[in-house]
């Protein structure tokens, strides 16, 4: 990895903690090649950002309403694919949780807008409902507290501009929480998503990857995908192959004969349950949105897949989740 790209993530880090938006043309100099594909995708459905404007807005976004976000460039994995680099870098964002009245409001208010959701039931909104306050409503010690997760950010780099970048939380699809039928902002960012894709001059590049899913174990996805320069992203759908049942009897035991203290224990456990109860309030089979980026190469006219990440993306921060 040479020193430009060194450079440009030292930068990149800079950026999060000083979350001035006054760096943004520099950061984009460094890291941005005008007319040229370039991809960002971020940790929620409708954020995949093709264009220079787009990409800033998504910075500034991060930057004015993101918690602190801190990148540990000694932990980057460093991955060739012959004229392309990728940089997998972990970080961690801190967010400040706090139980006082404006925190209720803001609560109460969510909870009336999915009352008046007329396109769920009365089951599905109680789901959600449990769902985010077994987040809040708990007895702590501190009405102010932090919260750190962890996020991973990877970047391809081709002459030393970023032609790929991509935000995301390392959880599995058990932890996932898009689900096809569950809001319907998230299904539009979905939708929206696939119509804004480039044109994929590759036919059985959506095989190949359909192929290589079903080799992370994931056996049912249908996907949709977009390429360039040897790059590939896109979104996709995976059913969760459990029932409802089996679920819950993880949950039981994930946690009751786990290692935590007593207390975190409960803690866990009820909120595991109601995740489950929201996982499954859709329907009997939940189907999972994924989003995904990749590397092929050409080896006598045959596409390759030289890398595959599928992400999950999320759609609420919540304490502890």
């Amino acid at each position: 990895m040479n020193q430009k790209i060194e450079e440009a993530i030292l930068f990149l880090k800079q950026c999060y903690l000083q979350r001035d938006p006054k760096n943004i043309d520099e950061l984009m100099n460094l890291i941005y090649e005008k007319d040229h594909p370039n991809i960002l995708i971020g940790t929620s459905l409708g954020e995949i950002c093709a264009n220079e404007a787009d990409w800033r807005d998504l910075f500034l976004s991060d930057w004015e309403y993101w918690g602190n976000l801190r990148i540990d460039e000694n932990k980057k994995i460093v991955t060739e694919f012959g004229d392309q680099t990728l940089v997998s870098l972990h970080a961690q964002i801190e967010f400040v949780f706090t139980e006082d009245e404006n925190q209720y409001l803001r609560y109460l208010e969510t909870m009336k807008n999915i009352q008046k959701d007329e396109s769920k039931t009365n089951y599905q909104k109680a789901c959600k409902m449990e769902w985010m306050l077994c987040h809040l409503l708990s007895s702590r010690d501190e009405k102010k507290r932090t919260h750190v997760l962890d996020i991973r950010i990877d970047l391809i780099f081709q002459n030393d501009k970023v032609r790929l970048m991509a935000f995301y939380f390392p959880q599995s699809i058990d932890k996932a929480e898009a689900y096809v039928g569950e809001d319907d902002f998230i299904d539009e960012g979905y939708h929206t998503e696939i119509q804004n894709m480039v044109a994929n001059p590759f036919p059985f590049l959506n095989d190949l990857i359909r192929d290589s899913f079903a080799q992370k174990g994931y056996p049912e996805a249908t996907v949709h995908a977009a390429e360039f320069n040897h790059l590939f992203y896109g979104v996709g759908i995976i059913p969760l192959n459990h029932d409802l049942s089996s679920r819950l009897e993880k949950a039981f035991s994930d946690n009751i004969d786990s290692t935590l203290s007593t207390k975190d224990k409960l803690y866990h456990l009820r909120r595991d349950i109601a995740y489950t109860f929201k996982q499954y309030s859709v329907g009997e089979h939940p189907q999972n949105y994924v989003r995904f980026y990749g590397v092929f190469h050409l080896e006598d006219s045959v596409l390759v897949i030289d890398h595959l990440q599928p992400m999950f993306p999320w759609t609420w921060i919540l304490e502890d989740k």
